[in-house]
C-alpha cells in the first residue's frame, strides 16, 4: 500500500478513493462527521484565487511548464450575450489550463523572479535532486489515506509547501496556520513519507508568498509543538472517521443536550 509515484496526473490522483489532509479537516473540531460527508459530495467550485494560487505553484517550481499550463483571460465584457459566448468559447479552448488574468501573469513572473534570486529559497529550488507534485498513498492508523505534497528534496527529507496569503509576516501566517490547518497538513505529509520511505522526515517548510504587490516572500518552518498538534487533531479525526465507517452514519452534533454556560460577565 505504502508507495510514492512521480509523474503522476493530478487528474489521476483525484480519482483514488483514499482520504486526504482536505477532507480529513472536515472532522476537526468545531467541525463533525456531518461537514466531512456535506463537502465530499459538494466540492468547492475554483475561485479566481485559488487559479492564482495554481499558476504562482506552477510558475514557482514548473517554471518550465508555465507556458503550456498557464493561460490569460481575454478583455471579454461578459455583461452581454455577446461577450458571455466569447468567454464560454474561451473557457472551452482552455481546457486543463489555469486561466488568470493579464496582471496576474505579471505577477506570477515576478514572483518567479523574486523565488529563483532568493538566497535560501532559490538554493532549494535549483537542488539536483528536487522533485515536484509527488503523489504518496499510505496507510495512517489503519485508514488508507493519500497526499500530493509541492515539492520535495529526498536525499535531505525536506518538504516545501507554497501558501498565497494576503499577509505574510509571522503573526498573520499563525492565524492562517491555525484557520486553514497547516500545521495538521504539515504532520500529516510528514507521517506519510515516514511510513512510505521507512526513515524520520521532520523538516517541512511553508512558503509564504503575498498575493499582493510587493509579493513579499516568508520561509516558516514549524516547531515540535505545532507538528504534536497537527498530528493530535490527524489521529483523533481518524479515530472518529473510522467509527463513522463502521456506523455508517455521520452525526452532525454530540446528540445530547449540551449545557451552554453564560460569559463571566452576565450577573446573576
Amino acid at each position: 500500500m505504502n508507495e510514492l509515484i512521480y509523474g503522476m496526473p493530478f487528474a489521476e490522483y483525484q480519482t483514488r478513493p483514499e482520504l486526504n489532509h482536505s477532507s480529513l479537516k472536515n472532522m476537526f473540531p468545531p467541525n463533525t462527521p456531518l461537514d466531512y460527508a456535506w463537502h465530499k459530495n459538494n466540492p468547492k467550485e475554483k475561485t479566481s484565487a485559488m487559479e492564482f494560487g495554481t499558476a504562482v505553484h506552477t510558475a514557482v517550481f514548473e517554471h518550465e511548464k508555465f507556458t503550456d499550463s498557464v493561460i490569460v483571460s481575454p478583455d471579454i465584457d461578459r455583461r452581454t450575450k455577446v461577450g458571455k459566448e466569447a468567454y464560454a468559447d474561451f473557457m472551452l479552448s482552455a481546457a486543463g489550463r489555469t486561466v488568470i488574468t493579464q496582471e496576474e501573469m505579471i505577477a506570477c513572473l515576478y514572483i518567479l523572479e523574486t523565488a529563483q534570486s532568493h538566497a535560501i529559497l532559490g538554493k532549494l529550488l535549483r537542488a539536483e535532486n528536487r522533485k515536484y507534485e509527488v503523489s504518496g498513498f499510505f496507510n495512517f492508523e489503519g485508514v488508507p489515506c493519500k497526499f500530493r505534497t509541492d515539492f520535495i528534496l529526498p536525499e535531505q527529507r525536506i518538504i516545501l509547501d507554497l501558501k498565497t496569503t494576503k499577509r505574510g509576516h509571522e503573526r498573520s501566517f499563525k492565524n492562517s496556520i491555525m484557520d486553514f490547518c497547516y500545521h495538521s497538513q504539515a504532520a500529516f505529509y510528514l507521517t506519510a513519507m515516514a511510513e512510505i520511505t521507512g526513515e524520520a522526515w521532520s523538516d517541512f517548510i511553508w512558503i509564504a508568498i503575498e498575493s499582493t504587490p510587493p509579493y513579499k516572500i516568508y520561509l516558516y518552518e514549524p516547531d515540535t509543538r505545532w507538528l504534536i498538534e497537527g498530528h493530535k487533531l490527524c489521529t483523533e479525526a481518524i479515530t472518529l472517521y473510522k467509527k463513522c465507517l463502521d456506523s455508517g452514519t455521520y452525526p452532525s452534533v454530540n446528540e445530547e443536550i449540551t449545557i451552554i454556560n453564560a460569559p463571566q460577565w452576565i450577573g446573576v
